[in-house]
């Protein structure tokens, strides 16, 4: 795995992630705030897996 692609996109999902947090789900539909959090699981698990990939050195 190459470090520099892997901390980069860990990056990007980080701050996806953090988009998703914080949005205001005050007004969004019940199917929409299931797809954010579908989302933010898959963000989690991807990050999760990264990092995995990264400590493995492999």
């Amino acid at each position: 795995m190459d470090k520099v692609e892997a901390f980069k996109n860990i990056k990007i999902l980080e701050a996806n992630r953090a988009f998703l947090i914080q949005y205001d789900h005050s007004y969004s539909s019940f199917a929409f705030k299931e797809v954010c959090h579908a989302e933010l699981r898959k963000i989690n698990k991807q990050i999760a897996n990264i990092e995995h990939g990264l400590k493995s050195g492999k």
